[in-house]
């Protein structure tokens, strides 16, 4: 058997969860530790407190609750190119 990533199991939750999320709680950030929903939070401040009062220093996963992740392009930081002059 395996051995998971300790935040697989709960980004795997997440990805299980997500449509179900957005119905109610979009933009929003939820608490997650293993395949259990802690809460739902204004911010992720708030979410990361919550988490620490909770967990203490066991790891445990924040996620914002969007309909798709968002995509980042760092091509031309990667590349050097933002200091770039023309």
């Amino acid at each position: 058997m395996k051995r998971e990533n300790h935040l697989e199991i709960e980004q795997a939750f997440f990805e299980e969860m997500r449509a179900e999320y957005c119905k109610d709680h979009l933009d929003k950030f939820v608490l997650i530790k293993n395949r259990e929903t802690f809460g739902f939070f204004q911010t992720e401040e708030d979410a990361l407190e919550a988490g620490i009062a909770k967990y203490g220093i066991q790891p445990f996963l924040i996620k914002k609750i969007v309909p798709e992740e968002p995509v980042l392009d760092m091509t031309s930081y990667f590349l050097g190119l933002h200091h770039a002059t023309v």
